[in-house]
C-alpha cells in the first residue's frame, strides 16, 4: 500500500510537471488517464476508447442528419445502455462465482461512470443544448479524465469541456487547496472507512445468525463506512483536480444531517442525482404534468428503479430502490397532508431508513439480505440474549487491531467527524497553507491509517 502510495505521488507530480510546462495539455491529461488505468485494469483502456469514439461519431451523425436524427439517437441511446446490461450481468455472474475483486470487472472498470456521460452527450446534442465537439481528443479526455474515472463525480463533457480549452495557469493556492482536500478524503479513507469494514465484513459476510439489533446496527455502520468511502474517494478527486486547475463539482453536502429522505437524496451522491434528475425524472414526469402528485411519483418510481440498475442487477438493489420508493412516497403524502413531525424524530427516522435500507444495498445476495432483515422484524431475537458475545464481541474486531480498540476509535473518529463536518471541510478547501492541518492529517493517516487489508473503494465495482 505505502509503495503504491509513492507510486502515485510520483505518477501525480510528473504530470503536474508535464501539464503545465509544455503545451499539450490535452495531451498529458490522456497519456495520464491510460497509465492510471494501465496500473489498475489495462484491459479496461480498449472499452473505453471504443465507446467514446462511438459517442463522438455518432453525436455528429445526430447533428448533420435531418431525417434520421432520432433514428441515429435511438441507436446510440440503446447501444450504450445494452452494454450497461452486459456489463452488469458480467459483473454479477462473476461475483456469485468468485466474490468481487478487480480482477472480475476485466475490462469494464469505470464502464458506468462515462457511459452515463455518453448518454447525457447524445442527449444534449439531439435536443440542441449543445453542439457536436469537432475534436476527438477533447471528447476522449474528458471520458478518461482519470481522477474521476473510478467512482466520479458524474459529469457531462460541457462541465469538463470549459476547463481543458483554457490554457492551464499554474497557481499556487490550487495546490495548497488540492492538496488539504486530498489529505482529508485520505483520512476518511484510511483511517474511518477502512477501520468501519471489519465491523460490516463480520455480520454482511458472515454465515452466523445475528440478533435483529446487531443487523440494524451493522446497516448504520455500513451507512457510515460508505459515506467516508465515498466520499472520501471524492475529496480525493476534487483535490488533484484542483491541483491541475480544474474544478470537479462536490458530491456530498452533509447527507447524514438530513431531516428527510427528500433532503438526504439532494445532499447524498449530488452529481449522479442531477444526472438522473436531468435525464430521467424530468422526461418521466413530462407525461404526468396534469397531476403533480403523479408526476412527481411516476418520476420518482422510474428513477430509483434506473438508479438500482446502474449499481447492479442483483435483486437486492432493486429491494434497496422500492425501501426509498416507499420511503419518498410517504413523504410526498406527509407534505400533501401538510403532517409534520419534530426535527429530532425526523433526523432519527431518517439515519433509520437509510440504514434499514442499506442492509439490502450491501448485503451480497438476496438470502442473505432475507436472513438479517428477517431477524429485524421478530420481536423473540430482536435484542441480544448476551450482550457481550452477540453484539460487543462481532462489532470489536479491527483490521489491524483485533480488539475492542478498533471498535471505540473508529466510532470517535466518525461521531467527531460529523459533528465538525462544516468546519472541517470549509478548512479543507482553504487555499492558505497550514502547517498544523497538513502535519495532523499525516500524522493520524500514518498512526491510524489502515495500510495492510484495507478495502477497495465500494463504488468502484460500479
Amino acid at each position: 500500500m505505502l509503495q503504491n502510495a509513492l507510486y502515485f505521488f510520483l505518477f501525480i507530480s510528473t504530470m503536474l510537471f508535464l501539464f503545465y510546462k509544455t503545451k499539450q495539455h490535452l495531451l498529458v491529461l490522456f497519456f495520464a488517464g491510460l497509465l492510471f488505468m494501465a496500473f489498475i485494469q489495462w484491459r479496461a483502456i480498449p472499452l473505453l476508447l471504443l465507446n467514446s469514439l462511438f459517442a463522438f461519431y455518432l453525436a455528429q451523425k445526430i447533428a448533420d442528419s435531418t431525417t434520421r436524427k432520432n433514428t441515429f439517437f435511438i441507436l446510440g441511446i440503446a447501444a450504450l445502455l445494452v452494454q450497461l446490461v452486459l456489463f452488469k450481468l458480467f459483473v454479477f455472474s462473476e461475483q456469485s462465482l468468485t466474490g468481487f475483486s478487480f480482477e472480475s470487472l476485466a475490462f469494464t472498470l469505470g464502464f458506468s461512470f462515462y457511459t452515463l456521460q455518453n448518454i447525457a452527450y447524445l442527449f444534449d446534442v439531439k435536443i440542441g443544448r449543445i453542439l457536436p465537439e469537432e475534436k476527438a481528443l477533447l471528447y476522449v479526455v474528458s471520458a478518461s479524465y482519470f481522477p474521476k474515472i473510478l467512482c466520479g463525480p458524474v459529469v457531462t463533457f460541457q462541465q469538463m469541456k470549459k476547463h481543458f480549452i483554457a490554457t492551464p495557469v499554474f497557481k499556487e493556492e490550487n495546490l495548497i487547496a488540492g492538496i488539504n482536500r486530498f489529505a482529508l478524503g485520505a483520512f476518511k479513507k484510511l483511517v474511518i472507512a477502512d477501520r468501519l469494514a471489519p465491523m460490516t465484513t463480520a455480520v454482511f459476510d458472515s454465515t452466523d445468525t445475528f440478533s435483529g439489533f446487531t443487523s440494524l446496527f451493522a446497516g448504520l455502520i455500513f451507512t457510515l463506512q460508505v459515506y467516508f468511502d465515498f466520499s472520501g474517494y471524492v475529496d480525493m478527486a476534487l483535490g488533484i483536480s484542483r491541483m491541475f486547475g480544474i474544478t470537479l463539482p462536490e458530491n456530498f453536502a452533509t447527507p447524514l444531517g438530513s431531516l428527510s429522505i427528500t433532503q438526504f437524496w439532494r445532499r447524498w451522491h449530488i452529481t449522479l442525482m442531477q444526472w438522473l434528475t436531468q435525464y430521467v425524472y424530468y422526461p418521466v414526469s413530462y407525461w404526468f404534468r396534469k397531476n403533480m402528485f403523479l408526476s412527481a411519483l411516476f418520476g420518482i418510481v422510474i428513477t430509483l428503479l434506473f438508479s438500482a440498475f446502474w449499481h447492479g442487477l442483483g435483486l437486492t438493489f432493486l429491494l434497496w430502490a422500492f425501501c426509498h420508493i416507499a420511503y419518498l412516497t410517504i413523504e410526498l403524502l406527509a407534505q400533501k397532508a401538510n403532517f409534520k413531525l419534530p426535527k429530532a424524530i425526523t433526523y432519527f427516522l431518517t439515519i433509520l431508513a437509510v440504514s434499514f435500507a442499506n442492509l439490502f444495498f450491501r448485503s451480497p445476495d438476496f438470502v442473505t439480505a432475507k436472513k438479517i432483515t428477517g431477524e429485524i422484524f421478530s420481536l423473540q431475537s430482536f435484542w441480544p440474549s448476551d450482550w457481550l458475545s452477540q453484539f460487543v464481541a462481532v462489532f470489536g474486531r479491527g483490521a489491524e487491531l483485533n480488539d475492542l480498540f478498533n471498535f471505540y476509535l473508529s466510532w470517535t473518529f466518525a461521531l467527531v467527524f460529523l459533528l465538525f463536518e462544516n468546519r472541517i471541510n470549509s478548512r479543507s478547501n482553504s487555499e492558505k497553507f497550514s502547517v498544523f492541518w497538513l502535519a495532523t492529517m499525516i500524522l493520524l493517516i500514518l498512526v491510524f491509517g489502515i495500510f495492510s487489508g484495507g478495502e477497495q473503494f465500494i463504488y468502484s465495482r460500479f
